[in-house]
Formats: structure tokens, C-alpha cells, sequence
């Protein structure tokens, strides 16, 4: 029961929980009983553990943290519980809110592991300060001008604070797009803790994206099909299928590399429901029936997934064919998605199809639509996919 006795007077003492440990600033607990009665010395430790207990599901439950100090009051003296009040604003944005916020996002581990790394360097840049709008001004200018394009490989050899303070050329910085990666994820996580009442106050709206006056527009050009017939003479033949794939699909690269075929009402289709492959969110786990030119290559097609464990060499491989034709750094493998998309809608097909067939989320009432519609036959996707 975690009784100790000194003199005649029992105490409660006891390991903090991990879990408490930011809360209640301490790794011990202990607190006098104020009597010499083992009986109620028994009861009114009961009674804290039961405390520490129901503390312990509310911080696992994402329970606002002034709720969890109110829980714990019992067990505070006024210094402590003073202390704790102090530290509200700090205890916001720790290591374990990080891994929290990525818990309840619907992402592949590997974008997981993409956004803890970012939020791991504007956790560093924080350093358990007080979230302000100087802090937030302090992160963006940090991420601008001190973190370099080769953070980890720094990382393994020095510190944190060594690497922001080297000199580093404009080249060697990371671009505004990227900086504007890392401010996109910050915004998102502001409004995450703000909305579960860890920061008291929304800061999310005081993080601005970066203007990149001297950049070429981001979006990703689609291709005409007489482009696409000249990049497919300039790679070898398991990329021409590749891309191929992609031109009659509208999948994204890896979804292509990652498919499964499956055969639903005696419709062929690439099906992305495994729970086992990595797709961006939830619309991304889908059947796109294969197209009618693609059906009698598919065992060759198959066979090439089969032998490519990533796509950075026909990633590669499809931009040195693009920029040999003369085009801008907006033509990407990618470019072959939009191309799909740009001409399904072009023939007419119906926008919330189409959506449906990339993994976009459906227009119109979200909520309705999540809640009552349960997808398009596979019939009505490949009479879509057959206007190409």
C-alpha cells in the first residue's frame, strides 16, 4: 500500500508514474498521512492510489491537462500544485504530445517517420520554452537560415545547437519548399494541442508559409500523349511499362509498385485495401480496374513490380527523359497522375469518379459523404477508366 512509518506518523510513498512524472515534477511521491493509525493509514493510501490511477487514464485518454491537475489536487501541497501551474505552457509541447499528434494521424509509417523527424528539429528549436509568437518568429527564421540540406548527416557527429550555429552557403540551406514543409506540419500540430487544450492559446494562425518569388509554379504540368510517346522511346523497356501503368491507372508511383490484382465481379483491378501497403491516407486504400490496354500486358507488368523494390531510379530515369525533351522542372514522373486526371475530366467523366479512382477525397457534403456513401461500383469505375 506504500506505507512507510516514521515515529508514529505513516507516510505515502511511492515511484512518480512515468506518465505523471512531467506533471507532478518529481520522482518520488511522498506525503505525510497525518495519522498513527494503520487502518486509516490504509484507506487514505487507497485513496491516493486511486488518484494516481485515474490520473494515469486521462493522461492516456488525451484528458486537458488542467482536468488531470485537478484530478491530482488531493495529492499536491500549494508549492507543487504552484509549480505545475507554472509549467502548463511547457509541458505542451514535449516529446510525447509529438508522438500523440502522429498516433491519430492516418499516414504510412514512413511518413511517420518523415514528420517526426521535422518535428523532432522544431522541438529542438523550442528547447521547453513557452510557446509565444516571438518562438514561433524565432523557429521559422531558424529553419530559413540554420538548418542545413544535410541535417542528418550532421546529426550523427554533432549536437543540436553545433549545427545551427555553423556557417552554411545559400545553396547549401534548406529550399523555401522545404521550409514551408516543416511550416505546413507545425501550423497542423498548433492546431492539434490548441484543440485538445494543451497550449491555452490557437498560435497556429501566426504560422505563414514562405513566399518563393524566384520559384517556377509547384504544380506538376500534365503531359500531351505525343510527350508521353517520346519519353517511352528514351527509357528501357521494364520502365515503359512502369509508366504505362501510371498513364492508364492514375496511381501514384509506389501505390503502382505496391498493388495487388484482384479480380471483383470479373472486373480486373489494382487493389490498394492490404493494410499491409504503405498508402497516403484512407481514400488512398482503393480498386482501380485495370484498363482494357493494359490487360494484355499485365503478366509482364506484374513481373516488373515485381523486381523494383522503390521508384527513385524510374523516378530518376523519366525526369532525364523529360528535361532531354526540353521540359521544365514541373514535368515528373508524377506528371503522368495529372495527366490522367486532366483528361478523364476533359472527356467528361464525372468529377467524384475520378476522385474516387486517385484516392482523392469525394466533393460536395463531407460529412454526408462520409457517413452514407460507401464507394462506386466497380462497373461505373471501369466504365470511367475505359473513356482514356
Amino acid at each position: 500500500m506504500y506505507l512507510t512509518k516514521k515515529n508514529t506518523t505513516y507516510y505515502y510513498r511511492r515511484k512518480t508514474p512515468q506518465i505523471l512524472i512531467p506533471i507532478l515534477n518529481t520522482a518520488i511521491i511522498k506525503r505525510s498521512l497525518c495519522t498513527s493509525n494503520k487502518i486509516a493509514a490504509i484507506q487514505q493510501a487507497s485513496y491516493y492510489t486511486s488518484i494516481l490511477h485515474k490520473a494515469m487514464l486521462a493522461c492516456s485518454i488525451d484528458i486537458p491537462i488542467e482536468n488531470i491537475i485537478s484530478i491530482l489536487k488531493p495529492l499536491l501541497s500549494d508549492s507543487a500544485n504552484t509549480t505545475i501551474v507554472i509549467k502548463v505552457e511547457r509541458l505542451k509541447f514535449t516529446t510525447d504530445i509529438i508522438e500523440k499528434y502522429l498516433t491519430s494521424l492516418v499516414i504510412s509509417q514512413d511518413k511517420i517517420k518523415a514528420y517526426r523527424a521535422r518535428l523532432h528539429i522544431i522541438y529542438s528549436i523550442i528547447d521547453a520554452r513557452e510557446m509565444t509568437p516571438a518562438i514561433i518568429d524565432e523557429i521559422i527564421l531558424t529553419l530559413q537560415t540554420k538548418i542545413p540540406k544535410r541535417y542528418k548527416i550532421l546529426k550523427k557527429s554533432k549536437f543540436f545547437k553545433e549545427i545551427i550555429n555553423m556557417e552554411y552557403r545559400q545553396s547549401e540551406l534548406l529550399s523555401i519548399g522545404t521550409v514551408n514543409v516543416y511550416l505546413v506540419l507545425f501550423r497542423s500540430i498548433l492546431k492539434w494541442v490548441y484543440a485538445r487544450e494543451y497550449l491555452t492559446k490557437d498560435y497556429s494562425d501566426l504560422v505563414i508559409k514562405l513566399k518563393d518569388k524566384g520559384a517556377a509554379s509547384l504544380k506538376t504540368d500534365a503531359l500531351t500523349d505525343e510527350i508521353i510517346e517520346k519519353i517511352l522511346t528514351k527509357i528501357n523497356p521494364r520502365e515503359r511499362l512502369f509508366l504505362l501503368g501510371m498513364r492508364f491507372s492514375g496511381l501514384r508511383p509506389t501505390e503502382l509498385l505496391q498493388s495487388e490484382v484482384t479480380e471483383i465481379d470479373n472486373i480486373l483491378c489494382f487493389d490498394l485495401r492490404n493494410p499491409n501497403i504503405q498508402v497516403k491516407n484512407l481514400n488512398s486504400r482503393r480498386l482501380v480496374p485495370i484498363h482494357s490496354k493494359l490487360i494484355p500486358k499485365l503478366e509482364e507488368l506484374t513481373s516488373v513490380l515485381a523486381k523494383y523494390k522503390t521508384v527513385k531510379v524510374i523516378s530518376r530515369n523519366t525526369t532525364t527523359a523529360l528535361r532531354e525533351l526540353g521540359l521544365p522542372s514541373t514535368a515528373t514522373l508524377y506528371s503522368l497522375r495529372h495527366t490522367f486526371i486532366t483528361k478523364l475530366i476533359n472527356l467528361g467523366a464525372d468529377n467524384n469518379i475520378v476522385s474516387a479512382l486517385v484516392g482523392h477525397s469525394l466533393q460536395g457534403n463531407q460529412m454526408t459523404m462520409d457517413r452514407y456513401f460507401k464507394g462506386y461500383d466497380v462497373k461505373k469505375l471501369k466504365e470511367t477508366i475505359e473513356l482514356l
